[in-house]
């Protein structure tokens, strides 16, 4: 029984690999791959992915569920698709060298999006930016 369970992650890696398939390609590079501009606003784009593991990464650090929902929910509104992976990749790795290396972030854009990321998420206005982010959200589930 051992033997067989080892014996099927292996058969799945061995047609995974002969099909062409990359293995090192990470999830940021993945959805990258799928959407067509990064330009566009993060709202009006399926970004599944990012918005669990910045919400994971928020209540990791400590913070309250409900503020890490409203933090992603925020973000998700207010910035581009660009600037949002931008923040999801800040929060999730404490090094900026990896976002600059394989995301292709200049430093004058990981400035630029960790002050926007820091304004959004400061006690001024929060409360109105996360019922503007929850009508926005609910008024296109109900579409």
């Amino acid at each position: 029984m051992r033997l067989l369970k080892l014996a099927l992650p292996a058969a799945m890696l061995g047609i995974f690999l002969f099909a062409g398939g990359k293995t090192n390609t990470s999830w940021a590079e993945a959805q990258a791959a799928i959407t067509g501009s990064d330009a566009i606003a993060a709202r009006d784009t399926e970004t599944p992915l990012e918005d669990v593991a910045l919400t994971n990464r928020c209540i990791e650090g400590g913070k309250e569920k409900i503020y890490c929902l409203c933090v992603t929910k925020i973000f998700k509104n207010e910035m581009s698709l660009r600037e949002y992976r931008g923040a999801v990749a800040l929060y999730l790795r404490q090094d900026l060298q990896p976002i600059l290396a394989y995301d292709d972030y200049t430093v004058a854009e990981i400035n630029s999006i960790a002050t926007l990321s820091q304004e959004l998420a400061s006690e001024d206005m929060f409360r109105t930016r996360c019922d503007e982010a929850e009508t926005y959200f609910a008024a296109t589930t109900e579409s």
